[in-house]
């Protein structure tokens, strides 16, 4: 989630009631303007970040677009139908994929450089650029949460007690009203909402105190990062005590924890928040990068326990290419029993081991039946957590 407070202003002619007003911020980028005109007489060629940025934000998606495919690809492998996670999480993506248009098109209009270095006619299309994308990062953020708590949701109902599914509706929930809200403040701090990108304009209307959006920004930020952080723990909880092996435990809880990263990017995000009140829009670029980070890494994230099976199928294709392929030679026939011999012997159901691939294949199997779902729910809590 981004929303750039530096681009945040009133009209110029209206005195700051503090230096934190966004009327001063748009007053430090006129002051910034007026002095670009003695720089470039200097520096023709300022430098920029902006090709930079846009090749980090790209790959973050593109990045993250490699994960979704292989999800996708692994469950199709399993013979297992999409649900509800699976268009969640692309609809996330494809959340990042417009913000990440965003930011080309900013970088067009020489965005990554020092306000100062910015020619004064770019400005606005850069500031709604900038509030776009903001708007679109944070359904980003919350839609890439929701899908990894669905997906826990569909775990979580195969164990005894409700406390699990009753915390993971509580994570999701909340976490779509707290950046749902940020969204709204995105465009709503300004009143009319032109002064959000046009804080220059012949417009009479007010904003927000830069203190009061700042506070409520950084406070979503955090609350985004302790919901990763609740979503790396929840399968801790779940699966601690599960019949599993401890090795085939490990990496399953390792493979669901890795939100653990997003919440980190979280909390980077808000404590570099407040630099966007300095009024120089190349501040702006670190808060962009970590965003991006924050949601590929979630997708990420919900995207690693699924494509077990893909990998199980990569190892057991480079171990088949590694063996001898000359057939082993095959041992005669032993002697035919004799009748007498020959006994009816007892049935031996071996025991199923329980590994990952249960974990997994609960994950992917919830196109089943009602009937399956009766028997599962009529096995001890065990069997119901893992077969």
């Amino acid at each position: 989630m981004f929303v750039p407070v530096s681009s945040r202003s009133a009209t110029p002619a209206a005195a700051p009631s503090s230096p934190w007003s966004a009327a001063a911020m748009a007053a430090s980028i006129l002051r910034r303007e007026e002095v670009a005109v003695v720089k470039k007489v200097t520096n023709p060629n300022p430098p920029s970040m902006g090709a930079l940025l846009s090749s980090v934000v790209w790959f973050l998606t593109a990045l993250a677009l490699v994960f979704l495919v292989l999800r996708l690809y692994s469950k199709h492998l399993r013979g297992k139908g999409f649900w509800w996670d699976d268009y969640i999480l692309g609809a996330a993506w494809h959340m990042l994929l417009l913000s990440s248009v965003c930011v080309s098109l900013m970088v067009r209009f020489d965005f990554g450089r020092h306000s100062a270095d910015i020619p004064a006619d770019n400005l606005s299309p850069i500031l709604f650029l900038m509030t776009l994308q903001g708007f679109l990062t944070t359904l980003a953020a919350a839609w890439s949460k929701t899908s990894f708590g669905v997906t826990l949701l569909r775990l979580a109902g195969s164990f005894p007690g409700r406390w699990s599914a009753a915390a993971l509706w509580g994570i999701i929930v909340s976490v779509n009203v707290v950046l749902g809200a940020a969204a709204v403040v995105t465009w709503a701090q300004c009143d009319p909402v032109e002064l959000n990108w046009a804080p220059w304009s012949a417009k009479k209307g007010s904003c927000w105190d830069g203190r009061v959006v700042v506070g409520l920004m950084q406070g979503a930020i955090a609350y985004s990062g302790v919901a990763d952080l609740a979503l790396a723990f929840m399968p801790w909880a779940m699966l601690w005590k599960a019949n599993m092996s401890a090795r085939n435990k490990y990496s399953v809880l390792c493979a669901m924890s890795m939100s653990v990263f997003a919440g980190a990017a979280s909390f980077a995000k808000a404590a570099a928040f407040p630099t966007l009140i300095t009024g120089d829009l190349l501040d702006s670029t670190q808060l962009i990068i970590l965003t991006a980070a924050e949601i590929s890494i979630t997708i990420m994230a919900a995207c690693i326990p699924i494509m077990r099976t893909l990998w199980i199928k990569m190892g057991e294709t480079i171990q088949g290419s590694t063996r001898d392929p000359s057939p082993p030679a095959r041992p005669a026939p032993p002697p035919a029993p004799s009748a007498a011999e020959v006994a009816p012997a007892p049935a031996m159901y071996p025991r199923i081991s329980r590994d990952m691939s249960s974990v997994v294949g609960k994950l992917e199997s919830f196109s089943t039946s009602n009937s399956t779902v009766n028997t599962l729910q009529e096995q001890k809590a065990p069997n119901r957590a893992l077969c």
